[in-house]
């Protein structure tokens, strides 16, 4: 594993006493799941790690970006 992300659902995303008890970062804001796995994905590639294939699930492959 190279990286990863903060997955919020929207209700988590909006409910900032649940954020503050949990100590989520301001900048963390709801995204649909394929939007940070794409941004990992350029981030990675950008940084020149080598990769000839990747794989996930019918969410990131349902993704029409």
């Amino acid at each position: 594993m190279i990286d990863r992300e903060l997955y919020l659902t929207q209700s988590w995303a909006t409910d900032a006493e649940r954020r503050a008890e949990a100590g989520v970062p301001e900048p963390v804001a709801f995204a649909t799941k394929p939007a940070p796995a794409a941004a990992m994905i350029t981030q990675a590639l950008e940084a020149g790690v080598p990769a000839r294939w990747l794989t996930g699930d019918e969410v990131y492959g349902a993704d029409p970006c």
